[in-house]
């Protein structure tokens, strides 16, 4: 059985083994609007990697600029 965090980790390999922002981006998912779930919305700003006084998106995977209000497949509460 396939876990929430299996998928996450692959998705985290993926991006390590590329140098190019662009490709981070589309293997990571990222939006330019909030996600919809039934639990609520999610965005960047309700991430934990979120780092709001830079708009900077902390996961060491990808580590770059952000809007608070995008949204990736890597997003965690």
């Amino acid at each position: 059985m396939t876990t929430e965090t299996d998928v996450a980790d692959a998705i985290i390999d993926r991006i390590r083994i590329t140098a190019d922002v662009k490709e981070k981006v589309v293997i990571a998912g990222l939006i330019r609007t909030p996600f919809k779930s039934p639990g609520g919305e999610q965005s960047c700003s309700t991430c934990i990697y979120f780092h709001p006084r830079h708009e900077h998106c902390g996961l060491p995977e990808l580590d770059f600029p952000v809007d608070p209000d995008w949204w990736c497949r890597l997003w965690r509460l």
